[in-house]
């Protein structure tokens, strides 16, 4: 009879997340981003900034898929007559609102207008030139972390998004880099070189080494892309005899190439 109960229990628990996921499925597993908000009805949380950010007022909507963790939010701008609106995928555990019972959650933005972090991951919304043509981008975080207290140049995989401002619209920039940091990037350090319009990522993906990605700029756009690739021999619990392999291509044209190579150096094909 106690296995029977048990049994009755687990089906009945597995028909109400089939339920809860049909009920999902047209929305967040389809093509979240392209839904609009009201078919996105598994759970929703408002959050709304008490402090504007370079003079816009921000709001949030967090949608939640709690059959598979999924969290889409819509991210509102508001300055004056100038109203901008975008979708991203989101951290679920950045969003949801563990233990909070509100419509509404207010909170103060943690940076600060004169913040030098380049990419902060501890707030959704930042503006920084982060392409060098002279003009501060949109920069949209869609995993913040509000309490970090580590090293603000380390990467560990916080996303990056990025958006040219027109008069009427945000336009997603698309590039190596950029396109990179949307996806996510882990145990990488990055360093600015303003006066340079140089972008380094130094990647900590094995052991033994490291990498570096040296993306230098020109009017607006990586035009070049350094590879250095850096092993150790090891001996002794001690790092030595350093070698280095380097590699240089010219943006976008040699795009395939550099992929080709990482994914020889890193045995997927």
């Amino acid at each position: 009879m106690k296995r029977f109960f048990i049994f009755l229990l687990f089906m009945l628990t597995l028909s109400a997340c089939e339920n809860s996921e049909e009920q999902c499925k047209s929305s967040v597993n389809k093509n979240p981003i392209e839904e609009s908000v009201d078919t996105l009805t598994c759970q929703k949380q408002w959050y709304v900034y008490n402090n504007v950010v370079n003079d816009y007022n921000v709001s949030i909507l967090a949608r939640f898929n709690y059959c598979d963790n999924g969290c889409i939010i819509t991210i509102y701008l508001e300055k004056e007559s100038a109203k901008y609106v975008v979708d991203l995928k989101a951290s679920y555990d950045s969003f949801y609102p563990y233990g909070i019972e509100k419509d509404t959650i207010y909170i103060d933005n943690p940076t600060h207008p004169d913040s030098t972090w380049f990419l902060d991951p501890r707030t959704v919304v930042t503006f920084a030139d982060v392409n060098f043509d002279g003009e501060k981008e949109l920069v949209l975080c869609g995993c913040p972390r509000p309490n970090l207290g580590y090293d603000p140049n380390f990467l560990d995989s916080e996303d990056y998004t990025v958006y040219k401002i027109t008069n009427d619209s945000l336009e997603q920039i698309h590039n190596m880099l950029f396109d990179k940091l949307s996806k996510g990037v882990g145990r990488t350090d990055y360093i600015i070189d303003t006066a340079n319009k140089i972008i380094t990522l130094i990647g900590y993906s094995w052991t033994y080494g490291y990498d570096k990605e040296i993306y230098s700029f020109r009017n607006g756009e990586p035009y070049k892309l350094d590879y250095i690739r850096i092993d150790y021999d090891y001996n002794d619990s001690l790092y030595e005899n350093p070698h280095s392999t380097s590699y240089q291509f010219n943006l976008p044209a040699d795009t395939a190439k550099y992929e080709y190579l990482i994914d020889s150096i890193y045995g997927l094909i």
